[in-house]
């Protein structure tokens, strides 16, 4: 995976992506992702999106990239060859007790099957760890989404333990697991267990 900064830009390769800040125009591919049905399905949105949220989901990740420093940073997923955005990911950070990040990642139904989320999934890992210095980084995904477990768990993510549930609740349809990968283990320091 490279990364290089163009013009104060992150820009994040690998052999078949391309990962870059959003543009405007990139509105009408977010819009065909997050209106399909089965790519949100496991999403934590409750309808298919319009193309004018498409737009504010687009103007509100350019936003974040103007923080100081920066909370939140969302990519475009780009296929190298044809320049077609086919997703998003992302990685927040939260700063206090050891620097974290929190991870997300979505990639259009064509796309899938074809080791491009995972691709993109690993360079966003690298990023947190190579360019943001992250300590430690964590995804969250509903447990019956079988796509999104295999692609944490192919970048060496482990699943965290489940919180106990309280005596009597009824099992919660569509709960969510919890995977996290720190930079030792990243880095495949054997002493890590």
């Amino acid at each position: 995976m490279g990364s290089c900064e163009r013009q104060g830009e992150v820009v994040l390769s690998t052999d078949r992506l391309v990962l870059r800040r959003f543009r405007e125009g990139d509105s009408k591919a977010v819009c065909q992702c997050f209106s399909d049905p089965e790519v949100i399905r496991y999403q934590r949105f409750p309808r298919p999106i319009t193309e004018e949220e498409a737009c504010l989901f687009v103007r509100s990740y350019i936003e974040s990239y103007e923080q100081d420093p920066p909370r939140r940073y969302p990519f475009a997923i780009v296929l190298r060859d044809s320049g077609e955005v086919i997703g998003q990911c992302e990685i927040d950070v939260t700063r206090g007790n050891g620097t974290r990040g929190g991870i997300a990642f979505t990639v259009n139904r064509r796309s899938w099957g074809k080791g491009l989320g995972t691709e993109a999934v690993r360079a966003l890992v690298g990023f947190g760890f190579d360019q943001l210095r992250l300590q430690g980084i964590s995804a969250s995904c509903e447990s019956e989404n079988g796509a999104a477990v295999r692609v944490l768990e192919k970048i060496g993510m482990k699943q965290q333990p489940r919180l106990r549930k309280e005596a009597g609740a009824a099992p919660k349809e569509g709960s969510y697991l919890t995977y996290s990968i720190s930079e030792k283990e990243w880095r495949g320091d054997a002493s890590v267990s």
